[in-house]
């Protein structure tokens, strides 16, 4: 057996080993990301309609239900987000990576995502420090505001782990193609 054949076969063990482990990690996050996303909805839902019954039956409002609801919609939103990046349900315009061959097809959406990393990357570092700086305060549910844009970051650590499992998943398909 050459050199090139045992560093060949170690680093497919290697891509091998690492998508089972990404996989594992990223369909955990899945997991919790699709009941988190359903939970939010119903809390939505119900706030909303526990809002309408107080506000037009009992005539009284309750004051903390808006921030709850707004800090909900913009969680599931993200969650939402990272549950579409897991099963490829984004939107896409594909028109003319499908006139591309199978290997270049795969290489440029490969491309794509090494963009996408990049964003995700950025988007959970600055979410961190936009959350821990915002001084704001709401008195309404008397919770520092910096809670709820801990969404930000947290919903990116969700998709980063989608992301480099799909990735993965495009390097075994090119790189083991009898294992895939």
């Amino acid at each position: 057996m050459s050199p090139e054949m045992s560093e060949k076969g170690l680093f497919q063990r290697t891509l091998l080993a690492n998508r089972k482990y990404m996989k594992l990690v990223s369909d955990v996050m899945y997991f919790l990301g699709k009941w988190l996303v359903i939970l939010l909805m119903l809390n939505i839902a119900t706030l909303v309609l526990v809002q309408v019954f107080c506000r037009y039956v009992i005539e009284y409002s309750l004051f903390w239900a808006e921030d709850i609801t707004k800090w909900s919609l913009v969680w599931a939103g993200y969650f939402g987000a990272a549950c579409a990046l897991r099963t490829n349900e984004h939107v896409s315009l594909s028109l003319f990576v499908d006139w591309l061959g199978d290997r270049a097809r795969i290489w440029v959406l490969f491309a794509g995502k090494l963009l996408i990393l990049f964003f995700l990357v950025c988007f959970v570092v600055l979410g961190v420090q936009q959350a821990i700086s915002n001084p704001g305060f709401s008195w309404a549910v008397n919770v520092r505001v910096m809670w709820a844009m801990f969404g930000m970051p947290i919903a990116g650590a969700f998709l980063l782990s989608h992301l480099l499992y799909l990735m993965l998943e495009d390097l075994v398909s090119v790189f083991c193609e009898e294992a895939a």
